[in-house]
């Protein structure tokens, strides 16, 4: 019932805005147009917001746009309306919560409110990441990636970029050169700081088996090597220890020491998919292994080969 009579309001008030923003030929000579613009914004604001708690999504993001359309023929500021009728359209319309949030960051980021236009680029890219459309989301955590850095904002910009990476391992015939160096720039950035030190162990850990996943031992060994002098804790950290083991296994072709340091690793620190994914490509230099490693060693842990693409 309470459903009901907002949705009644909602209508009375969208049919109002109509009227009044069409006019009569005598209206429109004689009165004065941005007052009556500003009147008509007001009744299609009240109209969403009515909408907005009849449920009624994509009505009320269609009456959010109007009002955006309507700051522009008054040279107002529709960013904010726009904002809210994306909130609307994420609800129910995917393709035009997508079309109007590429709208907005144009404008968000002409009007240089950057921060802004970045938050709602991750947001886009996350939408994404969440439809399982990867190489679109890849583009998009990049692009907010490069609105944070024009911010100087460097916390949310790696945050992107290691998402980025993340995906980049996930899809078919990665571009592995650049995961390395899309992980390294946050390495680079977390070294600058005392407090995020401790968090480039696990992108290390990324980096070596992106190296080993591209059949690149000496590689692996000599990013641990150079980043054991510049952290000293790394050497003995599960991080560290886990490589490692995994050189060793690698250097003598042994596969049980392979899947034991897995199956030991993961039963305290659970294996990221994407590390997942980087180590079903390097069991493949384990020909004897066939298709049936468990990365686990265990019943435990089933190694899945997940196609992201």
């Amino acid at each position: 019932m309470e459903g009901s009579k907002y949705l009644a309001s909602a209508r009375e008030n969208e049919e109002k805005a109509s009227k009044k923003e069409k006019g009569s030929c005598f209206i429109n000579l004689f009165s004065n147009k941005e007052a009556r613009m500003e009147e008509v914004k007001e009744l299609y604001e009240k109209a969403a917001n009515s909408y907005k708690l009849a449920q009624e999504w994509e009505k009320a993001g269609q009456m959010y746009r109007k009002c955006a359309d309507l700051e522009r023929q008054t040279n107002g500021i529709p960013a904010q309306y726009l904002l809210d009728s994306l909130t609307c359209y994420k609800k129910v319309n995917h393709a035009e919560y997508l079309a109007l949030a590429e709208e907005t960051i144009v404008i968000l980021s002409e009007d240089g409110r950057l921060d802004q236009a970045a938050r709602l680029r991750k947001e886009v890219a996350e939408s994404y990441e969440q439809q399982a459309e990867y190489p679109q989301a890849i583009l998009e955590y990049e692009k907010a990636a490069q609105l944070y850095e024009m911010e100087d904002t460097h916390s949310f910009a790696s945050q992107c970029y290691v998402k980025e990476a993340d995906l980049m391992v996930m899809v078919k015939e990665a571009d592995l050169v650049k995961i390395i160096q899309t992980y390294e720039k946050v390495i680079n950035e977390y070294l600058k700081k005392d407090m995020l030190k401790s968090s480039s162990k696990g992108l290390v850990l990324k980096v070596c088996l992106c190296y080993l996943a591209n059949d690149d031992l000496v590689g692996a060994k000599n990013r641990h090597h150079t980043f054991s002098q510049e952290d000293a804790t790394f050497s003995n950290s599960r991080e560290g220890e886990l490589l490692s083991s995994l050189f060793t296994a690698k250097e003598l072709k042994d596969v049980d020491l392979f899947q034991k340091t897995l199956h030991d690793y993961n039963k305290i620190t659970p294996l990221k998919k994407e590390e997942t994914q980087l180590l079903v490509q390097i069991k493949d230099s384990f020909p004897s292994l066939g298709e049936d490693l468990n990365l686990a060693g265990g019943d435990d842990f089933e190694e899945k080969e997940p196609d992201f693409t």
